[in-house]
């Protein structure tokens, strides 16, 4: 087979893809072989403790600390540095996380699974809140740790036991099409589309908690995205992509004839306003 023979059947396992939601739980169920000392971050690896950017230390601190792993930032840096707490790629489990978000066996997650093979699913965090204190910007804030808390004990159950599973995600992604999102940085269609599909079912607690994290769903459409571009993974010679993410220094991908080989470079620093007392802030390369 050619390559563009090989890449486009790569392009036709895409399109056959049919996710849907699957369960939320605790990522330690969901991914039960995993260290519980393994906490997962986007993007390709980093070469080393010293390269990782001060967003991701500081997401990968908190995250330590939520997990028990460490009771102060300090030793959650020294562990790190360590190895003894291990920082690896969301990609190469599965996972897809956003931003400098770092997740941690604890946290819980929301499985998209393919209709057609329900063996192939991609697993993302359930959102951890809105901002200035969500975790997934790098901030490393107390606040962010207490959001954490508060999604683990009420609102993350509750979802657990009232998730729609089954429900196809095209369709919502069509709704947010349809309303003018992008599904990235403008989601609030296909948002609500996502709360619709719950009716009177969840508490009013976690109604007011994805309403409050206005891109709850946004994490969900990246899992969606990753089973599709997965589902075209392991064809031999193909070039398409089927996994691709920034880690705040190099940015990477997978194509589908090497689905466990990440090709790096030097990531690019975005360019575009600023937020209000922000102008002479310098961006991570993106």
């Amino acid at each position: 087979m050619t390559q563009d023979a090989a890449t486009q059947r790569s392009f036709e396992k895409l399109i056959e893809a049919e996710p849907v939601i699957g369960r939320v739980d605790r990522l330690a169920a969901l991914l039960p072989d995993a260290d519980g000392s393994t906490l997962f971050h986007a993007g390709p690896p980093f070469a080393s403790f010293e390269t990782v950017p001060p967003p991701v230390k500081n997401a990968a601190a908190a995250a330590a600390m939520h997990e028990g792993l460490a009771e102060t930032r300090e030793d959650a840096l020294a562990a790190i540095a360590s190895g003894s707490i291990r920082l690896a790629p969301a990609q190469d489990a599965g996972l897809v996380t956003p931003l400098a978000f770092v997740v941690g066996p604890s946290l819980f997650c929301l499985e998209v699974v393919d209709g057609n093979r329900p063996e192939h699913r991609r697993l993302a965090p359930l959102n951890d809140g809105p901002l200035p204190d969500a975790l997934r910007f790098g901030t490393g804030r107390r606040q962010g740790l207490a959001l954490l808390e508060r999604l683990g004990a009420t609102v993350a159950p509750d979802l657990a036991r009232h998730m729609p599973t089954g429900t196809a995600m095209l369709p919502l992604l069509a709704k947010g099409l349809a309303g003018g999102d992008d599904l990235h940085g403008h989601v609030a269609s296909a948002q609500g589309a996502f709360l619709d599909v719950f009716g009177d079912e969840i508490s009013s607690d976690a109604r007011s908690y994805m309403s409050e994290a206005n891109q709850f769903v946004l994490n969900v459409i990246m899992a969606t995205a990753a089973v599709m571009l997965g589902a075209g993974a392991g064809v031999a010679d193909s070039n398409m992509v089927v996994a691709a993410g920034g880690n705040g220094v190099d940015f990477g991908y997978k194509v589908a004839g090497a689905p466990d080989t990440w090709i790096t470079l030097p990531a690019t620093r975005p360019q575009g306003p600023k937020f209000p007392g922000k102008e002479d802030a310098v961006a991570l390369p993106a």
